[in-house]
């Protein structure tokens, strides 16, 4: 179940901004002040594993994308690197969804459910996109 982090250090150039995880999401979600409205966000899932991240944001127009986590080699002594995102991850898993839909926890159901619609409507356009590389 997502829970969220009260003390997120917010960066003015950012605006206000909210973050929750579990063992499998971390949620960040960008607003213009607290309380104002959303102007992005980003869902990374398959922490332990293939992990991708969900980016949407509005800048001068809706920016999104769906990709790889690159983690940097981690040395003994040494911090771990920044993750990089690359490559195009494609359709977002309908599983991914799902799951999504039930780990809502401190994540209320409104913000919750215009996550997964934004990130339904991605896939929709991923569908016809990656259906006209196939001819």
């Amino acid at each position: 179940m997502l829970s969220e982090y009260k003390e997120v250090r917010q960066r003015d150039s950012e605006g206000y901004r909210r973050w929750f995880s579990d063992q499998y999401f971390d949620v960040i979600i960008w607003y213009d002040r607290e309380g104002g409205s959303m102007t992005g966000f980003q869902v990374c899932y398959d922490k332990g594993g293939s992990e991708r991240a969900f980016t949407r944001k509005l800048e001068r127009k809706i920016v999104q994308s769906h990709r790889f986590v690159a983690n940097g080699p981690v040395e003994i002594g040494t911090s771990k690197m920044t993750s990089i995102l690359k490559g195009d991850a494609k359709a977002i898993d309908e599983t991914v969804l799902a799951r999504l839909r039930s780990s809502a926890g401190d994540l209320d159901e409104e913000t919750r459910e215009h996550l997964i619609e934004r990130m339904e409507e991605y896939n929709r356009g991923r569908s016809a996109v990656d259906a006209g590389q196939a001819r």
